[in-house]
């Protein structure tokens, strides 16, 4: 090859680099890879970055849950349950875990207690997440609850059909002492047998304020048994209970009812 040649060599590969470079340039800023984070209705999406291979449009679209209201009695000197009533408002999707806090707020202000849990919620389904025995640090006056996290997927499990029928309270006397106490019959209406439950029972008074809380776990419970239970506080409460909220779930999220 002669001096003039490589002269039109070197200049044809300078120019072919030139090309390459700014062809580069051109496509990294008008052409993008097809991702589920590119705001683009691409790949086999169903909406724009969901469906197909990316997350479920439901789960993407749905809505979070309602918290109805978080309230706290006393459960002895320096202690309380917290309890709040959560709405998940979803059709199709159930969060498989929640992980939630409890701030209980004294009359400043301040936050005497932090207490966090975790639990589920079906879908389209109405829970009580409680937790018991909190050590505040100061008199609680107020109670905050929010959602920290929660494991979203689509899901048509419902919750298992455990009812509490012949609700009852009364004040009773215990060794001298009078004591409030709750009753009721726990019957596994399911078609399927039930292990591991958590039950939860709520005092209300006229008003929907929480004048008791208490809760107890049953190991086993088979398809159509019934189990009496009773719940019971060492005070009488200070207001008339007018209705009696009695709540069996499973500890984990699983199946539901048949």
């Amino acid at each position: 090859m002669n001096f003039r040649a490589r002269r039109q060599f070197a200049a044809l590969l300078v120019l072919a680099i030139i090309l390459g470079a700014a062809g580069l340039i051109f496509w990294r800023s008008f052409v993008h890879e097809e991702t589920c984070t590119d705001g683009r209705l691409n790949q086999d999406e169903e909406g724009v970055d969901c469906g197909g291979a990316c997350v479920s449009c439901l789960v993407k679209n749905r809505k979070e849950p309602e918290v109805r209201w978080a309230r706290a009695t006393s459960a002895r000197a320096g202690a309380y349950d917290a309890v709040a009533e959560v709405r998940n408002p979803n059709d199709r999707v159930a969060a498989r875990r929640i992980d939630y806090e409890f701030r209980l707020m004294d009359g400043a202000g301040n936050i005497a207690a932090r207490q966090r849990g975790r639990s589920f919620l079906y879908a389209r389904e109405l829970a009580h997440f409680a937790e018991f025995g909190i050590r505040a640090t100061s008199t609680v006056s107020r109670v905050e609850f929010s959602v920290l996290d929660a494991d979203w997927i689509v899901s048509g499990a419902l919750r298992p059909d455990i009812i509490a029928a012949e609700r009852a309270y009364a004040v009773e006397d215990r060794d001298g002492a009078r004591m409030s106490a709750v009753r009721a019959l726990l019957q596994n209406r399911s078609l399927r047998d039930m292990a591991d439950l958590r039950v939860i029972a709520l005092a209300l008074d006229g008003n929907g304020n929480m004048l008791g809380a208490n809760g107890t776990e049953i190991s086993e419970m088979r398809s159509d048994d019934s189990l009496p239970l009773i719940f019971s506080w060492p005070l009488v409460f200070g207001a008339p209970v007018e209705s009696i909220i009695i709540e069996a779930r499973p500890k984990r999220f699983g199946p539901g009812s048949p």
